[in-house]
Order: C-alpha cells, then structure tokens, then sequence
C-alpha cells in the first residue's frame, strides 16, 4: 500500500463555509484509490532554458522522485511531525522536493502566498506562526531571511533543517547566521541538482569550519547516483583539476520533450558502465578530501536567485534593437550579498546618437520645456502638439505626398524644404537618402528653435535659416498659431481659416458636433501670436551660399508659394534640375 499522504495547509487558513450543505451523511471510502499507475509512467514536465536558452521540457518519471527520498531519508529523517513549505513556483523544479518531502511523509505542507514569498519579513513571521521545521531555500533567498532575524525581537524559529539548492552557495554569506546559531540546529545542508537528474544530486551538510572555505563545496553525490569530472575526450581528471560534471543512476529524466536531438547530445551513452551519463554543462574540481566543490558553468548560462539565465539569449534581444551595434552581458557581484545580470552595449553610430544627444539636451537644460514625442517608426523628435504631428507625419512618411507624379530623392541631393515647420521634411529626406543636404527655411522663432533642436538631435545634413522666402528682402508680421502651426504665415486670415477648417469638419461623417460647438472650439484653437520676422528671396540663398544646384525645391508656405518662386532670378531657373 502506497504511504498515508501528508497535510495541505493554504495560508491565510480562513476558508468559506459550504453552502449550508450538511455533510454528515457522506460516507468516506475507508481503502486507498486503485491506481495502474507504474513506476515508469511520467510524472511531471517541467521547462527549463538550459545551456541553449530554449525552452525545453523534462520528461521526469515517478519513480525518480520516490527514489530521491529514499536514498535521502538516512540523512534527513523526514518525518509527520515536520512543516514544510511550498515556497517556490510549481514551474521550478525544487517545488518537487517540497510538497513529496512534506507529503510522501505525513508531513504538512504550508503554501505560502505569493506575496508573502515577495515580503522577507512577511515570510520570516510565517515560519515562526506555522512552526516550520524544514525550509527550502536558494542561497540569495535566505540571506534576506538572515537579516530579518537579526532585527527581530521575540519570534522565534522552529527549524530543523534548511536546505539549499538552485543556485551557488557562497558560503561566507551565512556567517551572520552561524554567529547567532551555531552549526547544531537547525542543520544547513547544500545540495547540488539540476532539473535533468531530478532536483537534487549532491549533499555536504554545512558547519562553522566551512566559513574557512572560499569556493561554493558541494558534497558528494546522493548514493543511487555517480558524478563523473571529465575533459573534453570524456577522460577522468585528476583532483583539484577542474572538468565538467556527468551525471548518471536513477535520478536521470527520460529526457526532452519532442526533442530528439537534444536528448541524444545531452544524455550520452556511458564509457564507464551501461547506464546513461547526463551532460550537465556545470564545472567542478575535486577537493582532496573527495568532495566536490562547484565552480560555475562552461557555457554562457547562469543561476541567479533560482533561476537559469542564458547570456547569450539576452544579447541576441539587445542586438535586435537599431540603437545596439554589440552587446555583451554577464553576471557580476560587485557586493557580497547582490549578485545582478550587467549588460554592456556598443550604441550603433547613427541608430543611436539621438539617444545620446537627448541625453545631452537634458544636461544642458535645452529640453526644458519641450515636448518629446515618439514618432511611429519609432524616431524621437520635439514637436509642438500631438495631433499636428501625426497628420504631418502621415502625409509625409506613410502616404509620401511629396514624392509622388515622378518626384524621387537620391543620393546627394540638394534640397530646399521651404516651410520646414519642425523639420519632419527634411528628416525624411535624410533618412530616405544618404549624404543628402538640405536648407530648411522657418521664419517663426518658436517653430524654428524645434527644428534646429530636431536638426541637432539627428545630426542632419541641413542649414537652417530663420528667415521666410519671398519676392523681395523685407520685414514683415507673421500670423503664428500655436495649436496649429502648419496655418501659420505672412498672409493669414482668422476668419477665412475658421471657416476652412469648419466646413472640412462638417463634412466629415464621423464628426458629431454642432456647427456652434465648432466653431467655439475653432476661436479656442486658433488662438494666435504675432512675429516680425526677416524675409530674403530664393537667389540671395543661392548667392550667398554658392548653390550649385537645387534637385528638389519643396515649398509648403501657407498662400506665399508664389510669393517664393517671384523671388528666383531669370539666371537661377536653370540651377532648378526639376
């Protein structure tokens, strides 16, 4: 008959009645259940990254389990009178130690919420209510624990025995501990496994001497196992002399999910005997009295608070990102307690310079104020108002207004993007082509200081001017609308665009308003400002500055087009290639 099975105890314990139904007619069967379940049946499945950084799940059958604790009981003599808790997820594999070791020996197994798992205090105060005798822990778990004792006042523990697995111990971290306890009770053990040879594969019981060792000691093997350090030809090493660790005995999962392949690279036949040996990827070295001590991993993988992280897969994601030219990730410690995965990134020279000089700007304090805005193609800019942008951006990078009838960018080109506003323009033309340059003209002091701030923070190819292009050099007052900049200009009228704007949207299906409700949320948009701003013709330009040649002129000036072009000279048509 199979054993009488521990308690499950939920915490907090306070649970519903049943419903008014009386229950004291049901009649219990008083024999266990018929099972057909053998020892080779599969258990469980588990996923694990492994040296790969894929996830694969481990075939694990019930037998391994059964055997874990019997081949431990003579260490640990796991008994009804024990607590235990379920303290970590049931998708790591230590669980399984957890709740069968409560379980399997009439114990009580205590499910510890996940928020008090996320709390040290809250979880140290449980173990002192439920009186745990057995806890199981990482070694960066229990450290908190250890601090949340010192400044404790009147709980007190209950513990026997705690054992650690999933993770290195650094034993130096546990002096607190054995400062105030002693190395009697409760007993601290450090134990080995991987989720491929069922939780657990070593055991070194822990006292004060071991405080004189540096390395993470971990033991010797479970006794229905054997652990092999070999080289890369499969050949023994001498003591002291690192190798990987091979594993084999009844521990070992059948294998990999639907993974063929893997279970046939991994679990190896073996040159020592006929049962299999399980390639761990794990390096060791043996210490002179014949335990074994734990010096890490030969791949990229590494354990961090429980759990297994492939380096490698982490710098394959940053890599991914346009702004990463190289990465390069590992795990450091730079204080005793905190072990944390760093990441070390080349930027790529032109992904990456807007974030460096956004970085800049706000040192120098020229973002304050502004508003940043994160365009669709993912490209930071300042703008003005968000609305605006997006019907601009639309027009010029999704539907390509500017580049229809034949009209083409190349490389090289000289263009002059007359209306510039924030500059969307001439960014698109720098990132359509390269080596391009570009005059941007905006006359409009506030519209202007966000297109050199967007020039900059790009390191475009464009000279800017803040001046407007007409017929003739003057001065002369410009209508700004802040709410509404691409209306802005030297011949606006605030009532013509009102009732421009009003009847595009009374024409609009979608549009629900009143002709009154427009028409007051036009005055409140179209509030408007007023800048006496400097004007020069189109030919001064090109004298000035000994243009060559214009392959493209881009006007977009609100009721000033032909204004711009008056002030092009006869013998400056021809340097307009189309």
């Amino acid at each position: 008959n199979p054993p009488i099975l521990g308690d499950f105890e939920a915490v907090p314990p306070k649970i519903g009645g049943l419903g008014g139904r009386n229950l004291s007619n049901c009649v219990s069967p008083k024999n266990n259940p018929v099972s057909d379940v053998a020892p080779e049946n599969l258990a469980y499945v588990i996923y694990t990254s492994g040296s790969t950084g894929v996830p694969k799940g481990v075939l694990v059958n019930h037998k391994n389990v059964v055997r874990l604790f019997a081949a431990t009981q003579s260490w640990f003599n796991f008994n009804e009178t024990d607590v235990w808790t379920m303290f970590h997820s049931y998708a790591f594999d230590f669980s399984v130690w957890e709740i069968w070791g409560a379980l399997l020996h009439g114990g009580r197994l205590v499910i510890v919420p996940y928020l008090v798992s996320r709390s040290p205090e809250a979880f140290y105060h449980l173990l002192c209510d439920r009186k745990v005798t057995v806890l199981n822990q990482t070694p960066s778990a229990f450290r908190q624990l250890i601090w949340v004792e010192n400044i404790a006042e009147s709980p007190q523990l209950s513990l026997r025995l705690v054992i650690f697995g999933g993770e290195a111990l650094e034993i130096q971290s546990l002096k607190p501990w054995f400062d105030r306890h002693g190395d009697r009770i409760p007993q601290l053990v450090n134990m080995y496994g991987i989720t491929e040879t069922t939780v657990h594969v070593t055991y070194r019981p822990l006292t004060i001497a071991d405080l004189n060792n540096i390395g993470s000691a971990i033991g010797s093997p479970i006794p229905d196992l054997q652990v092999y350090l070999l080289d890369r030809h499969l050949q023994p090493v001498p003591i002291g002399i690192p190798g990987e660790m091979y594993i084999s005995g009844a521990g070992l999962a059948r294998g990999y999910l639907d993974r063929q392949e893997l279970t046939a690279e991994r679990f190896i036949a073996n040159p020592f005997g006929r049962a299999t040996l399980y390639k761990t990827g794990d390096k060791a070295r043996y210490l002179p009295d014949g335990q074994l001590e734990y010096l890490g991993r030969l791949d990229n993988q590494v354990k961090i608070r429980g759990f297994r992280i492939e380096l490698g897969e982490i710098e394959a994601v940053l890599n991914q990102h346009p702004g990463v030219r190289e990465s390069v990730v590992i795990s450091r410690q730079d204080e005793p307690d905190e072990r944390r995965l760093v990441a070390y990134i080349v930027p790529d020279e032109k992904q990456a310079a807007p974030i460096l000089q956004l970085i800049r700007f706000k040192e120098q304090g020229r973002l304050t104020e502004r508003s940043l805005y994160e365009l669709p193609n993912g490209v930071t800019i300042a703008h003005l108002n968000k609305n605006e942008t997006d019907f601009v951006y639309q027009e010029i990078f999704e539907q390509q207004s500017y580049l229809k009838h034949g009209i083409v960018i190349n490389d090289g080109d000289c263009i002059f993007d007359v209306g510039a506003n924030i500059g969307l323009f001439t960014l698109f033309a720098a990132q359509t082509c390269s080596d391009v340059e570009v005059y941007a003209f905006e006359p409009i002091p506030p519209v202007f200081e966000l297109l050199r701030l967007n020039a900059d923070l790009h390191n475009l190819n464009a000279k800017l001017f803040d001046v407007g292009l007409s017929a003739q050099s003057a001065e002369d007052t410009l209508t700004y609308y802040p709410h509404v900049s691409v209306i802005s200009g030297r011949f606006a009228d605030a009532v013509e665009e009102q009732e421009v704007v009003k009847s595009f949207l009374l024409n609009q299906d979608t549009t629900e308003l009143s002709s009154d409700a427009i028409a007051q949320l036009l005055a409140d948009r179209l509030v408007s400002q007023q800048f006496t701003c400097q004007l020069k013709t189109l030919s001064e330009v090109i004298e000035e500055n000994a243009v060559e040649q214009i392959d493209l002129l881009k006007i977009d000036v609100e009721k000033s087009e032909l204004e711009v072009l008056r002030g092009i000279k006869e013998e400056h048509w021809q340097k307009l290639s189309r």
